[in-house]
């Protein structure tokens, strides 16, 4: 199976180079190149944000979650994050087909599941805070 870099490779050398590139003008090799980099940032605009290997907040988030882990030898129950982190995270499980869980606390608060933690919305915090994990008790 031909990977997407491969497949536009391909067709970028294919149309470039050979005995077609001899019939081209040049003005028509400007065009075709230009149509692909037109291609090329829009798949590169599509595939900004969240998404698996590439979200700092996620990693952030894990960062957090596996320091309270080494401590506590268990995942924390909750986690505290601005808006920002929120959209970002609802983001990443959209992306990645994940269930998105969000909940609503007793008080008020919006909740989101990630992984065995509840991240909960702070409306009083920086954008992109990421509190620190902690049980509720």
């Amino acid at each position: 199976m031909l990977t997407r870099r491969e497949w536009m490779g391909a067709g970028a050398l294919g149309a470039l180079g050979g005995e077609q590139r001899d019939g081209m003008s040049p003005e028509q090799i400007d065009r075709i190149t230009r149509a692909l980099q037109s291609l090329a940032s829009e798949a590169a605009a599509a595939n900004r944000g969240c998404f698996t290997g590439e979200c700092v907040t996620v990693t952030k988030i894990r960062d957090n979650i596996t320091n309270f882990f080494r401590a506590n030898q268990r995942f924390p129950e909750v986690l505290d994050v601005g808006i920002f982190v929120f959209y970002d995270v609802y983001d990443w499980h959209v992306r990645n087909l994940q269930p998105v869980n969000v909940a609503r606390l007793p008080d008020g608060r919006y909740t989101l599941g990630y992984m065995f933690t509840r991240l909960v919305l702070r409306p009083d915090v920086v954008p992109d805070f990421v509190g620190l994990p902690y049980d509720i008790r």
